[in-house]
C-alpha cells in the first residue's frame, strides 16, 4: 500500500543534495523560503507491499500539500508531485494520486486541486475527472470535486 509519511521542509532542505539526484523537480521547490513555510506539508511515498525491507523503504515519490483558501470550503492544494526520476512509467504517479484522492475524500475533503505547469500531463490528470477551472484574477486550476 502507498503511504504518505510526514517529513518536515528543513530536513528535505538540509539533504537537498541527497535528493536532487531523484527529484530534480522538487528541488525548486524545497529552496523556495514559501514552500518551507508551515501552511505547506511535505511527505516522501513508500509502499510496504514491496518484499525486503530496503524497498519498502525506497522513495518513491515526494508530495507536498496545502489547503486551498481560492476555492472555499473544505480544499486541498496538490502543490508538487514528484516520482523518483529511475521510477517513472511505471505506474506509480497513478497509484500515489489514487491513494491521494482516497486520503482526501476520507478526510473530509470537497475538492482537490492543482495547478498544471507542464501540459504533458494535462491527459493524465483528466483521467482521474480532474476539470479545468479559471478562478477571478484568472488563476486556472485543475479541480476535482471529492
Amino acid at each position: 500500500m502507498i503511504n504518505f509519511n510526514p517529513i518536515r521542509a528543513d530536513v528535505l532542505f538540509n539533504q537537498i543534495d541527497k535528493f536532487s539526484k531523484y527529484f530534480p523537480f522538487a528541488v525548486d521547490y524545497i529552496e523556495c523560503p514559501e514552500f518551507r513555510a508551515e501552511k505547506y506539508e511535505w511527505f516522501f511515498i513508500t509502499d510496504d507491499s514491496f518484499s525486503t525491507a530496503e524497498e519498502r523503504e525506497t522513495w518513491l515519490g515526494l508530495v507536498c500539500v496545502t489547503e486551498n483558501k481560492y476555492l472555499g470550503g473544505q480544499n486541498i492544494h496538490l502543490s508538487v508531485l514528484e516520482v523518483a526520476e529511475p521510477l517513472r512509467n511505471l505506474n506509480i504517479g497513478t497509484s500515489i494520486v489514487d491513494r491521494f484522492i482516497d486520503i482526501s475524500r476520507r478526510s473530509g475533503y470537497e475538492t482537490l486541486s492543482l495547478q498544471i505547469r507542464n501540459r504533458d500531463l494535462l491527459r493524465f490528470y483528466r483521467r482521474f475527472g480532474f476539470r479545468d477551472t479559471v478562478l477571478k484574477g484568472g488563476m486556472e486550476l485543475e479541480v476535482l470535486d471529492l
